[in-house]
């Protein structure tokens, strides 16, 4: 029965994976025509889909090779991970590079998102366990 719980998170974390390679890809195009252009517009988005997309590649092959319990587990101990360093650094970086400091601001925002998305995956599981029984 959990085999159901896998098999939708699976084809959901696969489905938020495709929109962000053809982000990416949509980026990187603009990238190579117009850097100016991109940077102004498109830096922030592609700095989070790049997060994103390698946070998420990491899950699904969790997802791929373990049962529903330990991806519960891992997926526990990815937003615990996310909480304490959302709790232990510093919301602003003191680099002299104010493209650091700028990297800094998307970096939290996307850990607090994929933080949301870990207790929404968890949230889900869990009302899943209580359907199947």
């Amino acid at each position: 029965m959990s085999k159901n719980i896998k098999e939708w998170l699976e084809s959901r974390v696969n489905v938020i994976i495709e929109r962000q390679e053809k982000d990416i890809e949509k980026y990187t195009d603009c990238f190579n025509e117009d850097y100016d252009y991109f940077f102004r517009w498109y830096a922030e988005a592609m700095y989070k889909s790049q997060m994103e997309y390698k946070e998420l590649c990491a899950l699904r092959s969790i997802i791929k090779e373990s049962g529903i319990d330990e991806i519960e587990k891992a997926i526990e101990t990815r937003r615990y991970n996310l909480e304490h360093d959302l709790l232990e650094c510093s919301l602003k970086c003191r680099s002299t590079s104010e493209a650091m400091n700028v990297a800094h601001v998307w970096m939290i925002e996307e850990k607090q998102d994929l933080r949301n998305m870990y207790c929404r995956f968890l949230g889900e599981i869990a009302e899943g366990k209580k359907i199947e029984g």
